[in-house]
């Protein structure tokens, strides 16, 4: 049970989150962030920029349409 509230308060959060990019814009959203909390914005990039870069295993890659 514990685990499904805070399931629920993350969801939550990340909703609230996503209102609030919508609401007042992403880059002014990234910048308060930026400005507020420096080190999570940091953590953030790094991890943002380390997702981009993994290549999709094979299994997801879709085939190639080429005709036998």
């Amino acid at each position: 049970m514990a685990d499904e509230l805070k399931q629920i308060h993350y969801n939550d959060s990340i909703s609230d989150l996503a209102a609030v990019m919508e609401e007042v814009g992403a880059r002014r959203f990234l910048m308060d962030f930026r400005h507020n909390y420096p080190k999570h914005f940091d953590e953030l990039a790094v991890q943002i920029n380390r997702i981009d870069s993994r290549k999709i295993p094979v299994l997801l890659q879709k085939p190639d349409a080429t005709p036998v």
